[in-house]
């Protein structure tokens, strides 16, 4: 298994991204105008098998977030965070940060 990113996704430093994981846009027939990108923040984690999809407005993962396994996110996140389930919700906050 390997990784999707889409084209409009920004990587930040000391991000850890495992199999399976995709960011890519929920509506795959919207045109490229509509596509709000992703930002992935510095020290992020994307658990193996994560779904990112992003819609009209950029989709911002916050620094230090940790998204869990086979989750999918549909929504921004804050610093630190912790979110898992289908559809992600957020479940806690780190607290070695």
């Amino acid at each position: 298994p390997g990784l999707v990113i889409h084209p409009k996704t920004i990587i930040g430093e000391r991000v850890h991204l495992y199999q399976g994981v995709t960011i890519g846009k929920k509506n795959l027939w919207a045109p490229s105008s509509e596509e709000g990108g992703c930002e992935v923040k510095n020290g992020a984690i994307l658990c193996p098998g994560c779904k990112v999809l992003f819609g009209r407005n950029k989709l911002i993962i916050g620094e230090g977030t940790i998204i869990g396994a086979n989750a999918v996110l549909f929504s921004s996140t804050g610093d630190n965070e912790i979110w898992a389930g289908v559809p992600a919700k957020k479940i806690g906050e780190r607290k070695d940060k």
